[in-house]
């Protein structure tokens, strides 16, 4: 009997040692999972913020792009800038303002116009008749379809003769495009007749260099002047 009890004293003890130990492997199994949980966790956060971060410079680098896209294709079709160059236009545009002007327009009198030139390049004028309308220039003023042009709304703040406007259309070197005999005239199709608003130092319509402006030569109409920024104003 005491052999026996012995024998199941033993058992019990074995037992009770793998029962132990079964525990233990549990328990270190339990965490290695638990670790393994955690890594994958550490690991997932980090690829989303990785990822996330790739995906910001992405869509930033994309709205740039399209960015550029929109002022290229604005600036080929639709608008750009110019520098004056000189006091033609006195006292309405300086020498140096910067100018936007729309490419997008269809002539009409009075707007200021950037247009071509083969012997004097671009020129800023402002637009005094249209095809088919008469010009005239006589005793120190001009004529549009036989009206007088009220030139003042030119200028805010001053008040200025005709004769600042135009003494005579041959005002500069004899270099006149039409002599005074030959007013007045009719503008032909497709062109238009500019000057400048400082008329005692302008070269225009009036002088032989520029004559009649094609349509096909106005770059655009001066939207506005954007610098100095403190004389900013639309036209």
């Amino acid at each position: 009997m005491n052999d026996e009890n012995n024998k199941l004293e033993n058992e019990t003890e074995e037992n009770d040692k793998n029962g132990n130990n079964e525990t233990v492997d549990n328990n270190e199994n339990t965490e290695v999972k638990e670790v393994t949980s955690e890594d994958k966790t550490d690991k997932e956060s980090a690829d989303k913020k990785k990822n996330g971060f790739w995906n910001d410079v992405t869509e930033v680098i994309e709205s740039v792009i399209v960015f550029l896209l929109i002022f290229l294709l604005l600036r080929t079709y639709v608008i750009d800038q110019a520098v004056v160059d000189g006091d033609s236009m006195n006292p309405t545009l300086k020498d140096k303002d910067r100018v936007v002007y729309s490419k997008v327009y269809m002539p009409d009198n009075g707007d200021i116009v950037i247009v071509d030139n083969d012997i004097l390049g671009p020129l800023v004028k402002r637009i005094i008749a249209t095809e088919g309308q008469e010009i005239d220039i006589k005793d120190g003023c001009v004529y549009v379809d036989g009206k007088m042009l009220d030139e003042q709304i030119y200028v805010e703040g001053e008040k200025l003769t005709a004769d600042y406007f135009v003494t005579s259309a041959t005002s500069i070197g004899g270099n006149s495009f039409l002599s005074a005999s030959e007013y007045p005239v009719e503008v032909p199709e497709n062109c238009i007749f500019v000057m400048g608003d400082n008329r005692h130092r302008s070269t225009d319509s009036r002088f032989k260099d520029v004559g009649f402006i094609s349509e096909e030569d106005i770059f655009g109409r001066v939207l506005f002047r954007y610098s100095p920024i403190k004389e900013f104003a639309f036209f």
